[in-house]
């Protein structure tokens, strides 16, 4: 019997026993692509951690629940963090559909218009334990994800927010809020800004702070809000990634 259960798109497998795997087990298990990385999520003192797993490593120890995902590669906005710490011109945004940056966050009803496809990913985000997933809604940009009671490193809770565009999931998400103000634990907070770069729009008067990160190589039917949320996660720990 196998030691891993995967899920119907096969991004995920989760551990049912105590033992040691590889990269190249998981990668074989998940069909690895191009361009893509794995990540380990445990849970630790009652929150998730996602954590790369270098490729040709060869022990990655795992436990009942252990859970190991296929996602896009998340890097830090090096660029970005160059300029606000060398004081240099704003870097050039990438237009992103719809884009009016500031105002309020517009949002309604869309019962009856939700694409399955996307109530299908909401779901399993929340089977997944990221705190609690309301109905998405709608806004200008496409559609809004909120996660409430979203846990961070050292059981602190906050609110969340995902952008993503209308064409979702053939374009890749637009941006990942945190809550202004929220206490964020031992969050690295030298990577959310009160404003938004890289395309993603501003909504610090709305009170979100962007949390910065470009999820590269997205594959469209394959990559899902769990893979980019795990990534994120990743980013949150702030081990072994790029920028």
């Amino acid at each position: 019997m196998s030691k891993f259960r995967r899920n119907e798109h096969g991004l995920m497998v989760r551990a049912n026993s105590y033992g040691r795997t590889s990269y190249g087990e998981l990668a074989r298990e998940m069909d690895l692509k191009h361009g893509e990385t794995l990540y380990a999520v445990d849970v630790e003192k009652g929150a998730k951690v996602s954590r790369p797993i270098k490729p040709g490593q060869k022990d990655v120890s795992h436990k009942p629940g252990t859970t190991f995902v296929a996602g896009p590669t998340i890097t830090k906005a090096s660029g970005l963090l160059g300029w606000l710490r060398n004081g240099g011109s704003r870097p050039a945004e990438t237009p992103v559909g719809g884009h009016v940056a500031g105002g309020p966050v517009p949002t309604g009803s869309c019962a009856g218009g939700l694409p399955p496809v996307l109530k299908k990913e909401v779901a399993e985000l929340h089977a997944a334990g990221f705190g609690a997933v309301p109905p998405p809604e709608k806004s200008k940009w496409g559609w809004v994800i909120k996660l409430k009671g979203l846990v961070l490193a050292g059981g602190i809770r906050t609110d969340a927010m995902i952008l993503l565009p209308a064409a979702y999931p053939a374009a890749c998400p637009i941006g990942f809020y945190l809550r202004e103000g929220a206490c964020t634990g031992t969050l690295d907070t030298g990577h959310v800004f009160k404003g938004a770069y890289h395309g993603a729009p501003d909504l610090s008067a709305d009170g979100w702070m962007w949390f910065c990160g470009v999820a590269g190589d997205w594959i469209p039917g394959r990559h899902t809000l769990l893979s980019y949320v795990t990534c994120v996660f990743a980013m949150f720990t702030n081990e072994g990634l790029e920028g």
